[in-house]
């Protein structure tokens, strides 16, 4: 465990992660259901909602009660996992005490939660596809294609955003997806054997 788990700054980040991520939509679930807390319960809720993004991106219209309805539940869930990604990435044990099991299984589901991400993106960019140009947004894998894009910042995607919504949005997709590369690559670069040291003579 790092050394800085100690420090007084670090403890009070970590509680309030802590207490979010107790208070997210899973959080308040899984006091009720005991499954939710295991391991396989947050495997199947990952799957689940990965599934869903997809699901809602592929057939759910962008308009109406139920678009509505998928656009509370895109904003929760992106909320839930900024919190699961800043609890396991960076503080997690220092609250708990508990060391990570599988290194493995937590790079898989962080690749579910980044997946999710640009799926549910490309689903908001549905809505608000009058607010940009110079690409058609009829076209489902041109949305995909846009959002995957700001997430990764990988590609030149053929768009514009026109408006200060869009421009907004785009802004904070790219924000998300760059901290969920930076986080888990200094996570994981973090476990890697250091290099013996060298003393000049």
């Amino acid at each position: 465990m790092d050394n800085d788990f100690s420090s007084p700054f670090v403890t009070r980040l970590a509680n309030i992660v802590w207490w979010l991520r107790n208070h997210t939509l899973h959080g308040l679930l899984k006091r009720r259901i005991v499954y939710l807390g295991t391991d396989a319960g947050i495997e199947v809720w990952a799957s689940f909602f990965l599934l869903l993004s997809i699901f809602a991106f592929v057939l759910v219209p962008a308009s109406g009660p139920i678009g509505v309805l998928f656009l509370v539940i895109v904003v929760i869930r992106l909320l839930e996992i900024v919190i699961n990604a800043l609890h396991v990435t960076i503080f997690y044990g220092v609250v708990d005490k508990k060391e990570i099991a599988s290194y493995r299984r937590i790079a898989i589901l962080l690749m579910f939660n980044f997946i999710e991400l640009v799926f549910w993106f490309a689903f908001i960019y549905a809505w608000i596809s009058s607010q940009f140009t110079k690409f058609e947004f009829s076209v489902p894998l041109s949305l995909l294609s846009y959002s995957f894009s700001t997430a990764t910042r990988v590609g030149s995607p053929l768009v514009a955003a026109n408006s200060s919504c869009s421009i907004a949005i785009s802004l904070v997709e790219s924000g998300l997806g760059l901290f969920m590369i930076v986080a888990v690559l200094a996570r994981f670069v973090s476990y890697l054997p250091r290099p013996p040291e060298r003393h000049s003579a």
